[in-house]
């Protein structure tokens, strides 16, 4: 099929993004997770095709500091693979009892 009858948007989990994504046309990773282990995910988006954008992770970050740390880590991953990504900082409320 011609990349411009491609679904713009396709949602999946972690685990189906790792090990059962075949979908080269895609060139944007929204990311919400707290592992450093990406590089299969990022993989996915960062494959070649023809008239394909360059390809672009938005990582969700919340501001809790356990978060932020493995935002950090995920950012030398991001390096180390290559990829195109932007932090993106989000403020989930505590729930109240």
């Amino acid at each position: 099929l011609a990349l411009a009858s491609k679904p713009r948007i396709l949602l999946c989990t972690s685990g189906v993004a790792r090990e059962g994504l075949d979908a080269p046309y895609l060139d944007c990773l929204l990311l919400l997770t707290p592992s450093v282990r990406i590089e299969q995910q990022v993989g996915r988006i960062q494959r070649t095709m023809s008239g394909k954008r360059n390809a672009i992770v938005l990582d969700l970050v919340d501001k809790m500091a356990t978060f932020q740390h493995w935002s950090m880590a995920r950012k030398r991953r991001y390096q180390d693979l290559g990829a195109t990504v932007q932090f993106v900082s989000i403020d989930i409320p505590t729930p109240t009892p």
